[in-house]
């Protein structure tokens, strides 16, 4: 499943840096631990579009294993139970760079598949960035 995803992750950004003209430098190797800067914000009054900063605001632990090294977990173990405040990133981030904590694939209803990529800002072990990397991608907010 992990080598899956960062298939598709290379694949995708190997197809957007061609056809942005930088076949040179088109594919990356992300991993979990890996750290990328954020670009310029795409809409002042809204922030990121792309990008959410979700804060766990009550806290329940089950015990849900989590791979900090492989990444592999992290969703099931960060989302599974609690309250959360989610919103847009707010422009005050770009040019701040953030580790990559773990990755998810989402199937649609329609058979097609997103990839979220989950950051992880100021090592707040509460807070999470929830970045659909297709629309973050497209709109240059992830600086590679």
């Amino acid at each position: 499943m992990m080598m899956r995803i960062v298939c598709t992750l290379l694949l995708y950004i190997g197809v957007v840096g061609f056809v942005n003209g930088q076949r040179d430098s088109g594919f990356v190797d992300l991993k979990v631990g890996d750290s990328i800067t954020l670009g310029a914000c795409s809409h002042a009054q809204y922030g990121f579009m792309g990008i959410d900063i979700v804060t766990k605001t009550r806290w329940i632990d089950r015990g849900i294993p989590y791979d900090s090294v492989s990444g592999a977990g992290f969703y099931y173990y960060f989302f599974n139970e609690g309250d959360f405040d989610s919103r847009r990133l707010g422009c005050e981030y770009s040019g701040k760079k953030f580790k990559v904590v773990g990755f998810q694939t989402v199937k649609e209803d329609n058979g097609k598949e997103r990839l979220i990529i989950f950051g992880r800002i100021n090592n707040d072990p509460l807070t999470a960035l929830w970045i659909e990397t297709d629309e973050a991608i497209a709109a240059k907010e992830l600086v590679f």
